[in-house]
C-alpha cells in the first residue's frame, strides 16, 4: 500500500518503500488535499478548481483537474479516485502520517515542519487550509508522542523515552514532559551541568517569551539537581578514569528493561494511594544498585520526591547510621521545612545536624530509651508527609544487608505505619537466592515484602552490547568482545572490570591471556576496582578457607571435595566448614560434588595476589597428585600435571609428563590439547629432549591437518649431528608432504621411501606399514603399476 508522508516536504512512498514522484508539485498538493478531506466524503470538482486553479478559465481548470486526477490514478490505481456527479472522492490504497499507527519520520526536524512549502501551490484559500492542517499535524504529533513517552516509560524502555522526548521537544520546545525527560537523559549520562542548563533555559523561555507560569515540577527538579539531591548515573569512577575518553557520560545501561517496567508498574500502583514494598535481590555486581539508582533518577526527573540511601558496611555496628542518612536527605528537601518543630526535634536525636539546618527547633522531650526508636520513626513519617505534600514518594535503601539493628527496627515500623500512604519502599540485598543475604541479615527481618525482584545474569548479547557501549569511541576487536562476555558470565560489574583491565594493559590483560589460551600469569595486574571488590569478600576468612581458596585458584578448575581434603590434608569436618564459609560469601559455587570459583576474574585475582612460594607449592602438590592417580591412557591428567610442574619450576618432570600425555592425546583424538601443552613446555626443554618434543608437536599439528605448520615444527634435518633422522620424524615429514601436496610427486615418493627404510632399520613395523600405505595410494593415483606390485609384495 502507498503511504503519503506529510512531515517535511510531502511525498508519496510506494509499496516497495521508494518515493513515487509526480510530474508537478500541484498534482502532489491535490493528492494531499484529497487524502485529508475527500476520503470520508466527496469534494466537488468546482471547489477543487477554485483551490488549485483560481486564475484560469473554467474550461482550462476542468482540464487541469482531469489531468491531475489521471496522474493520481496512475500512481494509486484506476479505482483510487471515484467520480460521483460533479464530485470526486479518494477511496482506499493509501495511508497518511495522521492515520492510526502510521510511522513518524525519524528526523525531528521533519516532525516540526509538516507540509513544508506546500501552501504556495494553490490559491490563498488553499494556503489557509495548509496552515490549519499544519496545526492539526503538530497537535496530533504532540498527543501521539506524549502517549509514546508514557508507553515507553511503562515498558521500562528508558532509551526510547529519551528518543521520543527529543522528537517531542523539537516540535514543542515548551513541553514540560519532554524537557524533564531530556534532563533525565543528561542525568543518566552523568551530566548534571547539562541538565541544569536545559532546565534553566526552559524556565527562562516560559517566563520571558510565553509569559506563562513555570510548572512546579520543572522548578522542583531544577532546584533538586542544583542542590545535588538527584543521584547521577554513570560508570564506576575507577573504571571511567581508566578509559581514554569520558565513559562516565555514556549510557551503558542495558538488559534491564523488564525490571524497570516492573518498577514502573509498582510506581503506578503506589500513586493509587497505598504502600507498596519491593525487594531487589541478586549477587554482587549484578546491577542492583545501578537499577535502583536509575529508577530513583527517573522519578526525581519527573519532579516527584525520591530518596535513595546506601547502607554502608562500616555502618553495620553504628546505631541509627542508615536512618541518620535518610533523615539528612529528607532535611535537604525544601518541603521538609513544613514539618512541625517537635517532629524535627525528635529526628535530631539521631541526626544532630538537623539543628544546623533548622536553628529554631526545640529540644526533644525526655523519653525512656526503649521508646526512642518509635519516636524517631514517628518523626520520619511526619517529615515524609511534609515533603510528599499529598503525592507519592519513593524511599529506596541500597544494600540492606548492612542495616544496623536500630535502623532495621525503625524501617520495620515505617513500613507498618505507612500502609495507607502512597509510598514505594524499595530495597536491594546482596544474596545467593531470593531474600537470602550473604551477610547474615534476612530480608524478612526488615519488612514483609509484597514484591520481590531477583536479578539474574545477562545473556551474552546484552554483555556484548554493554562492552561496545563502554568502548564505542575506541575500537575493540570482536574476538575480545566475545571473550569479555564469556569471562564475565553475565555480570555487568565484572564486565566493567574486564574493559578497564583491557584498556590499562591490553596485551597483558586477563582477556588477552585467555585469548592466547594461557593460564593466569603472576605478572598480571588486576585493576583497582577488581582489587577492592574482591578484597572485601575475603576479609575475615579462616585459614582453612583461605588455603582452600588458594588451591582452587591454582587448580584452575572445579575439584571434588574429597580431592580437596586429600590435597590439603584436612581433618574430617574441617573441609566442609571452610567450603560453607566460601559458599556463604558467594566466592565459590558447588556443582555435582565439586567446588569451584563463581567466575574466572575472581579466580585470576586470587591467583595473582597469593604469595609466590605458596603458589609454587600448590602447583607442585597438584601435579604430584595428578601424576600419582593418572592411568596409562589418562592423557588429560598427564597434560594437566605437566602444566602444573612447569609453573612449579619442575621442568624435567613437566617435559616427561607432557611427552607421555601428548602421545596418548594424539592417539585418542585430542591433538589440540597436546599442542597447547607441548608449546608451553618447549621453551623449557633441555637441548637433547627438545627434538622429541618438536616431533610430538609436529605430529599433533599433522593430526589437525595443519601440514605446513607440522613441517615447520619438525627439527632441522641437519640438527641430528651426523646420525639419521628418526623414523618417527621422517614419517611425519612424508605424511605432511603427501597429505598436504606440498611438493612434487617424485619428491614426495622419495621421502616416503626414505621413511620406510628408516622404519625398517629401527624395526618399527607400524611406521613402515604406514609408509607402504602412503606409497600405495600414490602408486594408484599415478598408475605406477610396477610400484603397486612392489608395495604389495613388500607389505605382505
Amino acid at each position: 500500500m502507498h503511504h503519503l508522508r506529510l512531515f517535511g516536504p510531502p511525498h508519496l512512498i510506494g509499496p516497495d518503500g521508494r518515493p513515487t514522484p509526480f510530474r508537478t508539485r500541484k498534482q502532489l498538493a491535490l493528492l494531499v488535499y484529497l487524502a485529508l478531506e475527500a476520503r470520508d466524503r466527496p469534494v466537488s470538482r468546482a471547489s477543487l478548481i477554485r483551490l488549485f486553479w483560481p486564475e484560469v478559465r473554467d474550461k482550462h481548470g476542468r482540464h487541469s483537474l482531469s489531468q491531475a486526477l489521471t496522474a493520481i490514478r496512475a500512481k494509486l490505481g484506476s479505482d483510487a479516485v471515484t467520480r460521483s456527479g460533479n464530485a470526486a472522492q479518494l477511496v482506499g490504497g493509501l495511508t497518511t502520517d495522521l492515520d492510526e499507527g502510521a510511522p513518524y519520520a525519524i528526523n525531528p526536524r521533519d516532525l516540526g515542519n509538516p507540509l513544508e512549502e506546500l501552501g504556495e501551490y494553490g490559491s490563498p484559500a488553499f494556503a489557509h487550509w495548509v496552515d490549519m492542517v499544519r496545526e492539526r499535524c503538530r497537535t496530533d504529533v504532540r498527543i501521539r508522542l506524549l502517549a509514546d513517552v508514557s508507553t515507553a516509560r511503562a515498558d521500562g524502555e528508558v532509551a526510547k523515552v529519551h528518543e521520543v522526548a527529543t522528537q517531542l521537544y523539537a516540535i514543542d520546545p515548551q513541553n514540560d514532559v519532554a524537557a524533564l525527560a531530556i534532563a533525565e537523559q543528561y542525568l543518566m549520562r552523568g551530566d548534571s551541568r547539562g541538565a541544569i542548563g536545559l532546565l534553566r533555559q526552559h524556565i527562562t523561555t516560559a517566563k520571558d517569551e510565553l509569559q506563562r507560569d513555570v510548572p512546579k515540577q520543572v522548578a522542583r527538579v531544577l532546584r533538586r539537581v542544583e542542590q545535588g539531591l538527584v543521584p547521577v548515573a554513570g560508570v564506576d569512577d575507577a573504571v571511567a578514569t581508566a578509559l581514554p575518553y569520558d565513559t562516565a557520560k555514556r549510557d551503558v545501561f542495558v538488559g534491564r528493561d523488564e525490571e524497570l517496567s516492573r518498577l514502573e508498574a509498582l510506581w503506578a500502583k503506589v500513586r493509587n494511594g497505598n504502600l507498596v514494598t519491593c525487594l531487589i535481590s541478586g549477587a554482587a555486581g549484578i546491577g542492583k544498585s545501578t537499577l535502583i539508582t536509575r529508577f530513583a533518577t527517573t522519578v526525581l526527573a519527573r519532579g516527584l520526591p525520591a530518596y535513595l540511601v546506601s547502607c554502608q558496611e562500616m555502618g553495620r555496628n553504628i546505631p541509627f547510621a542508615t536512618v541518620s542518612d535518610l533523615t539528612c536527605k529528607l532535611a535537604r528537601d525544601p518541603g521538609a521545612s513544613a514539618t512541625d518543630p517537635q517532629s524535627l526535634a525528635e529526628a535530631s536525636r539521631v541526626t544532630p545536624g538537623l539543628r544546623a539546618v533548622y536553628t529554631g527547633i526545640p529540644d526533644p522531650l525526655p523519653t525512656p530509651p526503649e521508646t526512642v526508636r518509635l519516636r524517631v520513626a514517628d518523626a520520619l513519617i511526619r517529615i515524609l508527609a511534609a515533603v510528599a505534600d499529598g503525592g507519592a514518594t519513593l524511599v529506596a535503601l541500597d544494600d540492606i544487608q548492612y542495616l544496623d539493628p536500630a535502623s532495621k527496627d525503625i524501617v520495620h515500623v515505617l513500613a507498618r505505619r505507612l500502609e495507607s500512604t502512597p509510598t514505594l519502599l524499595l530495597a536491594t540485598i546482596r544474596s545467593t537466592g531470593p531474600g537470602r543475604s550473604m551477610m547474615g541479615v534476612e530480608a524478612s527481618e526488615v519488612v514483609d515484602w509484597q514484591e520481590e525482584l531477583c536479578l539474574g545474569t545477562m545473556d551474552k548479547e546484552r554483555i556484548q552490547e554493554m562492552v561496545r557501549g563502554l568502548t564505542e569511541l575506541a575500537a575493540i576487536p570482536e574476538t575480545v568482545c566475545l571473550k569479555m562476555a564469556e569471562l564475565s558470565q553475565g555480570n555487568p560489574y565484572l564486565t566493567e572490570m574486564l574493559v578497564s583491565d583491557w584498556r590499562n594493559s591490553e596485551g597483558e590483560s586477563l582477556v588477552a591471556a585467555a585469548l592466547r589460551g594461557e593460564g593466569t600469569s603472576s605478572k598480571w595486574r588486576p585493576p583497582d576496582t577488581m582489587r577492592k571488590a574482591f578484597s572485601r569478600q575475603h576479609k575475615g576468612l579462616s585459614r582453612d578457607a583461605e588455603h582452600m581458596l588458594h588451591l582452587l585458584a591454582v587448580a584452575e578448575r572445579a575439584i571434588p571435595m574429597d580431592e580437596i581434603e586429600s590435597l590439603l590434608t584436612l581433618e574430617p569436618g574441617v573441609g566442609d566448614r571452610a567450603a560453607l564459609e566460601l559458599i556463604d560469601r558467594a566466592i565459590v559455587r558447588t556443582s555435582s560434588g565439586t567446588l569451584g570459583f563463581r567466575n574466572e576474574p575472581h579466580r585470576a585475582f586470587v591467583y595473582r595476589v597469593m604469595g609466590d612460594e605458596a603458589r609454587t607449592y600448590y602447583h607442585a602438590r597438584i601435579a604430584r597428585s595428578l601424576t600419582g592417580t593418572a592411568e596409562e591412557e589418562d592423557f588429560q591428567r598427564a597434560l594437566e600435571a605437566s602444566l602444573h610442574y612447569l609453573k612449579a619450576g619442575m621442568n624435567e618432570e613437566a617435559v616427561a609428563t607432557a611427552c607421555a600425555g601428548a602421545d596418548a592425546a594424539v592417539t585418542h583424538g585430542a591433538p589440540k590439547e597436546a599442542e597447547r601443552v607441548l608449546k608451553a613446555v618447549l621453551p623449557s626443554c633441555p637441548q637433547g629432549i627438545s627434538q622429541q618434543v618438536q616431533i610430538l608437536l609436529a605430529q599433533a599439528l599433522s593430526s589437525q591437518q595443519r601440514y605446513r605448520e607440522s613441517l615447520e615444527a619438525l627439527p632441522n634435518r641437519n640438527s641430528y649431528s651426523g646420525s639419521r633422522e628418526p623414523a618417527h620424524s621422517l614419517s611425519i615429514r612424508a605424511e605432511a608432504l603427501h597429505r598436504g601436496r606440498l611438493a612434487d610427486t617424485d619428491s614426495i615418493a622419495k621421502m616416503i621411501k626414505e621413511a620406510i627404510r628408516q622404519a625398517n632399520r629401527e624395526a618399527n613395523q607400524s611406521l613402515a606399514l604406514s609408509g607402504y600405505q602412503a606409497l600405495a595410494e600414490m602408486a594408484h593415483e599415478n598408475e605406477w603399476q610396477d610400484e603397486v606390485e612392489k608395495v604389495e609384495g613388500a607389505s605382505m
